[in-house]
C-alpha cells in the first residue's frame, strides 16, 4: 500500500474537514509543491543568519517570536536575510497569529 501523496496546496483544501484558516498570501506557483518531510521548522537560527543546518526541506514556520526578531531588523538586515532564506528551496513558509 503506498502513503497518500501530500501538496502544499492542501494545506489550505477547501473540501477539506478540519478548517486551518489559512490565507495565501504569496507563491502560488509553489502550491504544486510535495511535501515530503513529516516535520516542520522554527526558522530562528537560519533569521539570525546561521544556516549550516537549515531545514530548507520543511514546512518554515514563523510564530510570535520570529516575527518579533525580524521587527528589530533595519529594512536592509530584513532584505540581506531573506535574500539568504530563499536562496534555499524552501517547501513553504506559514505565519502564525496573523503576522
Amino acid at each position: 500500500m503506498h502513503a497518500k501523496k501530500i501538496f502544499v496546496r492542501d494545506l489550505r483544501d477547501d473540501d477539506s474537514k478540519i478548517d486551518l484558516q489559512m490565507e495565501l498570501v504569496a507563491g502560488k506557483d509553489g502550491l504544486g509543491k510535495e511535501i515530503t518531510v513529516g516535520d516542520i521548522n522554527r526558522p530562528g537560527l537560519g533569521l539570525a543568519g546561521f544556516f549550516d543546518f537549515f531545514a530548507y526541506d520543511r514546512i518554515q514556520i514563523f510564530g510570535l517570536g520570529e516575527t518579533a526578531f525580524m521587527r528589530r531588523l533595519s529594512a536592509e538586515q530584513k532584505r540581506e536575510v531573506f535574500e539568504k532564506f530563499f536562496s534555499f528551496e524552501v517547501l513553504c513558509c506559514v505565519f502564525t497569529h496573523n503576522e
